[in-house]
C-alpha cells in the first residue's frame, strides 16, 4: 500500500520538527477558510501520499474538520495558527 510506505518514511516525531511545524500550519492556513484537497495540494505543493498524512493528523488532533471533501480549520487549529504566529514574532 502506498500510503502505508509512505507514513513509515515520514515520522513527525524525529527530525525536520520544525518544517513539519511550519507546513502543517501552512495547510492550517489554507483552509483557514475552507479548501479541497486538490487545490491544497497544488498551494502546499506535496504529493497525495503526503497531504492525505498531513491531514490526518491534522483532523486526529481536532485542528480540522472535514465535511464533504471540504477542509476547513477549526477553533482549535486557529489557536495554533495564532501561537505560531506569536512564537515567530518572538523569534
Amino acid at each position: 500500500m502506498v500510503l502505508k510506505d509512505c507514513q513509515e518514511e515520514h515520522d513527525f516525531s524525529t527530525q525536520k520538527r520544525q518544517s513539519n511545524l511550519e507546513l502543517l500550519t501552512n495547510i492550517l492556513l489554507n483552509v483557514k477558510n475552507g479548501g479541497n484537497k486538490t487545490n491544497l495540494m497544488k498551494k502546499i505543493n506535496l504529493n497525495s501520499c503526503l497531504i492525505d498524512i498531513y491531514l490526518n493528523y491534522l483532523s486526529s488532533k481536532d485542528l480540522i474538520e472535514i465535511n464533504n471533501g471540504v477542509y476547513k480549520t477549526t477553533s482549535k487549529g486557529l489557536v495554533v495558527i495564532n501561537r505560531y504566529n506569536e512564537l515567530c514574532s518572538l523569534l
